[in-house]
């Protein structure tokens, strides 16, 4: 190594706001490997900021190798980044997330340290726009020597949302869906039920869908479990529906934490709320130490997705769909409705999409009896309909013969380009099923 220089000179500075405590917890996402910042020390408006670091133990980085042959400290030389990100709080009320693309040079004047060596980060933002800032930093040891220079480290900028940065950094304080009440009619005071919606206009524009699916990647590492990512790295097909997949997931994970947390004192980290399939493609909710199992019901299309979670000790089974509300074409109509349900549609006001409506109710009845539509809508006829969008549904004589179902309703609603139905089937029913 060359020889260390000393510190380039410094100043005093205003003390900074953070806490030691909220460092990760408030500010940056880091996981615990990479937190090696101690204390934020100082700021100023020019650019100046400064932090005390501490090197931690690399022995852990990787699952394959306890020691590493590593030429530096990682860990170390992504602290200074962290500092920055610091500033840019300090400073800004958006355009608080950054991530590093660029670095001009590098230069290291000694060994990795030992774990628990402590450094001073002195850092100058040369450059702040919109979109981009560049930092130059030093790692200045306990004897007053520079262990490492950083020229021209440049982060990209993101001005997303209060609620949605936050959510990065946060995930268990706040959610990216809207609780939907609406859907749940008149249940909507009824105990184990919790439905909720996510759309991709509710989030900041072309945050799936840009940025080089970043931020997609991201949001996949924060919700899903080691298994569910690898099913989300492999959907095939349109990148819209790797995007409404996740989505899916995203609603769903946050409608069954609502559940636990209004029925239970639990509120999991999404990712160790485990959403699987079991033998028949039904969603299944695993995670260690719940209080009661979990039904669970997901649909996605033209970038929104719902869920409805019930307590598993109540309702037998729980569905809900979702379509678009573009009207039923006359040739999917005559498929999907036999002669006595297409008369029950055509009784009823017009100008409200019975007929998708009651698709949809076709849909959320299959579900919550757990074997869906398969393929063939009139398994399931439409019995009676009332105004306000609730159906009745019952299974043809083949299917009650062929599977212990029954009768089921189904709320339906119509709303902002899309239809929608949920059905549940409490346990009482589900003993009983019927052909009526």
């Amino acid at each position: 190594y060359p020889p260390a220089p000393a510190a380039s000179p410094w100043a005093p500075l205003a003390p900074s706001t953070w806490r030691a405590e909220a460092l990760y917890t408030e500010g940056i996402f880091h996981g615990p490997r990479f937190q090696g910042i101690v204390t934020v020390d100082g700021f100023d408006p020019s650019g100046r900021t400064a932090a005390t670091l501490r090197a931690l133990p690399r022995e852990a980085l990787f699952a394959q190798s306890e020691r590493p042959a590593l030429l530096t400290d990682p860990v170390l030389l992504d602290q200074p980044g962290q500092v920055v990100a610091f500033w840019i709080w300090e400073q800004f009320d958006r355009g608080h997330l950054i991530f590093p693309y660029r670095l001009a040079g590098l230069k290291l004047y000694g060994p990795p340290p030992r774990a628990g060596e402590r450094f001073d980060c002195r850092g100058w933002v040369t450059d702040l726009d919109e979109v981009r800032m560049a930092s130059d930093l030093e790692v200045v040891d306990g004897r007053g020597r520079v262990w490492a220079r950083l020229d021209g480290w440049e982060d990209r900028r993101f001005h997303f949302s209060e609620p949605v940065a936050r959510y990065m950094l946060d995930r268990r304080a706040t959610d990216l869906s809207q609780p939907w009440p609406a859907l749940l009619g008149q249940r909507s005071n009824a105990a184990g039920l919790v439905a909720r919606s996510l759309a991709l206009s509710d989030l900041p524009e072309g945050f799936l869908t840009g940025h080089g699916g970043h931020w997609q990647r991201v949001l996949a590492h924060i919700v899903l479990s080691e298994r569910e990512r690898a099913q989300w790295r492999a959907q095939r097909g349109p990148e819209r529906r790797r995007v409404e997949w996740l989505l899916g997931r995203v609603v769903a994970k946050e409608s069954v934490r609502a559940l636990l947390a209004a029925e239970s004192a639990l509120s999991p980290a999404l990712a160790d709320l485990e959403i699987l399939s079991d033998g028949a493609g039904r969603p299944t909710v695993e995670a260690k130490g719940l209080p009661f199992a979990v039904r669970l019901s997901i649909a996605h299309r033209s970038g929104r997705a719902v869920a409805l979670a019930g307590r598993g000790d109540r309702y037998a089974g729980v569905g809900v769909d979702l379509e678009s509300s573009e009207p039923m074409t006359e040739a999917t109509s005559s498929v999907a409705f036999g002669p006595q349900e297409r008369a029950l549609i055509e009784g009823l006001p017009a100008d409200s999409n019975w007929a998708m409506r009651g698709w949809c109710a076709k849909e959320a009845v299959g579900k919550a009896w757990g074997i869906g539509l398969g393929g063939a809508p009139r398994r399931w006829q439409l019995a009676s309909a009332s105004d306000d969008g609730q159906f009745a549904v019952i299974p043809s004589a083949a299917l009650a013969t062929e599977q212990a179902v029954g009768r089921a309703t189904a709320q339906t609603m119509q709303n902002h380009g899309w239809v929608a139905a949920l059905s549940v089937v409490p346990h009482r029913e589900a003993a009983q099923p019927t052909t009526e």
